[in-house]
């Protein structure tokens, strides 16, 4: 979360697709974490950052965090070595993980976005998590966040809100990824947060569930009734 980014492919992760000047340049030199101790904040009036607070990188090399996520920089040798063990600037490259196979991550996400292409039948991307500390069977934990197909280049389209009058938009919102246009939509279901109760939405569930399983044995009892006079009949 400190707005740096890593180039790696996932089918080839061994490639070399920046320089060292470049990877040094470009390393996260900060990161945000959830702040257990702050108590008194407003999501409203401070937003996403309320309850998260900034620290330096070494903050992370401190407590472990950054073992097997960043590689030193040899002056001497001209290289980067993946330990923390020696001294020099610090370069997030996540090098024992995806080059050195500490955990096999690289060949995961590449047989997920395998699979992935081909149920959705187009590219897609993915955002994950990584757990590194031990879960179940004794490893570590991937989560997958969010899986969408990239929005192909001929569905861009250019939009002029100067365009459209407030009362002829259904729906608006201030934050978006990516331009699209979908055609496809018939219903829109509009639920006021106002109204909605969750316990009565369970009571109907139930009371659903329970009128669809009567009316299936309601009708099982027609079709046994019927079968036992047609059998009288004969």
């Amino acid at each position: 979360m400190g707005k740096r980014h890593i180039d790696s492919a996932p089918n080839n992760p061994k490639l070399q697709l920046e320089s060292i000047q470049d990877k040094i340049k470009d390393s996260q030199k900060y990161f945000y974490a959830l702040d257990l101790e702050k108590q008194d904040f407003s999501l409203t009036d401070e937003g996403e950052v309320a309850a998260i607070s900034k620290y330096d990188i070494s903050e992370a090399e401190k407590d472990g965090t950054l073992k097997h996520c960043a590689s030193v920089f040899d002056y001497s040798n001209d290289r980067l070595e993946p330990s923390l063990t020696v001294k020099g600037p610090r370069v997030v490259d996540f090098a024992n993980i995806l080059k050195y196979d500490h955990i096999p991550l690289a060949k995961t996400l590449d047989i997920l976005l395998d699979i992935f292409n081909q149920t959705v039948g187009s590219p897609i991307e993915i955002e994950f998590a990584l757990d590194m500390n031990k879960g179940r069977h004794e490893l570590p934990t991937l989560y997958l966040l969010q899986i969408k197909p990239l929005i192909r280049r001929e569905m861009d389209i250019d939009i002029n809100l100067d365009d459209f009058k407030d009362e002829e938009i259904l729906l608006t919102s201030t934050k978006g990824m990516g331009n699209g246009k979908i055609t496809t939509i018939q219903d829109v279901i509009y639920v006021d947060e106002n109204k909605f109760d969750k316990i009565k939405n369970r009571r109907y569930r139930k009371r659903s569930i329970r009128t669809k399983r009567d009316t299936q044995r309601t009708r099982q009892r027609v079709r046994t009734y019927r079968s036992w006079k047609v059998g009288n009949k004969g």
